[in-house]
């Protein structure tokens, strides 16, 4: 895709949702647009634009001019869904009438510091996954990077069912994406007891990051932390060199205090762009 080849040519740190992988689930990889852009005095052959637009109003992320980055010139949209960790060009911001807004947050974790959990900032994550092992013991516990013939679509129903039944329907974000991952993501590793499938992890790659997609499990005490765990100890995970994204928290304060405590080596307040709009005055 020329827009994400463009980011690591770049080296623009990709945002949560701009991965190959991503862009196909959500249905977006057909919308990747080159737009003919007239060069300034002295630039060049720099003269092509690269976008994403997932629908008619929002753009996924700010518009990438071949060979310079990030930059405000006068063919941006009026709304851009999200910026990248370099917000907009190294710092820069889009001029008036652009304002931003909070959209989120950007949790990154090291997947070495998984490795020790001693020590007091560890205290609760720890505790939680020795109480569900000691409660499990001999229990046939298995964790493994699953092909599609071990993840049986009944399970994977059987699963998603009782994980479900436990949350709001209106929480859940982007759903028709979340079911594409679930059922036929490229990397997904099943946590098994018994032989019966208890949880699963999903997870898709950037050409920065490792982006933590979904974990999902069955609603059984310090469960989520022991998956979230198995995780971050894959031998893949821990032998890939990059930090994980674990995207942000959909303003849930149970969620932030979750991935608060599993000490993230990174937060970045994550923006979006918009026009402001004109107040009309009174005739």
């Amino acid at each position: 895709m020329d827009y994400l080849k463009t980011l690591h040519q770049l080296r623009i740190s990709p945002n949560f949702w701009c991965s190959e992988e991503y862009l196909e689930k959500a249905g977006l990889h057909s919308l990747r647009i080159k737009w003919p852009l007239t060069p300034l005095a002295g630039e060049g052959s720099r003269t092509r634009l690269f976008w994403v637009v997932p629908d008619g109003e929002w753009w996924l992320a700010p518009p990438l001019e071949e060979g310079v980055g990030v930059r405000a010139i006068p063919d941006n949209p009026n709304r851009i869904w999200s910026d990248f960790s370099l917000s907009l060009g190294g710092g820069t911001v889009l001029p008036a009438p652009y304002s931003k807004h909070l959209l989120d947050y950007e949790y990154m974790y090291d997947p070495w510091c998984f490795r020790d959990l001693s020590g007091g900032r560890w205290r609760t994550f720890r505790k939680n996954i020795n109480k569900w092992e000691r409660e499990n013991k001999g229990r046939g516990v298995t964790y493994m990077e699953t092909p599609g013939d071990y993840l049986q679509e009944e399970d994977l129903k059987r699963l998603m069912v009782e994980w479900l039944g436990n949350r709001d329907a209106e929480t859940i974000h982007d759903d028709e994406v979340m079911l594409a991952f679930v059922f036929g993501g490229r990397n997904r590793a099943g946590l098994f007891r018994d032989g019966e499938l208890i949880g699963l992890n999903v997870w898709d790659h950037s050409w920065a990051f490792i982006n933590f997609r979904y974990s999902i499990c069955l609603p059984e005490p310090g469960l989520a932390d022991y998956l979230r765990l198995q995780f971050y100890r894959h031998e893949p995970i821990q032998l890939s060199g990059k930090l994980v994204n674990d995207g942000g928290v959909l303003d849930k304060p149970s969620l932030k205090f979750f991935k608060d405590r599993l000490n993230p080596v990174r937060v970045r307040e994550v923006f979006s762009w918009a026009v402001r709009e004109e107040k009309q005055g009174e005739d």
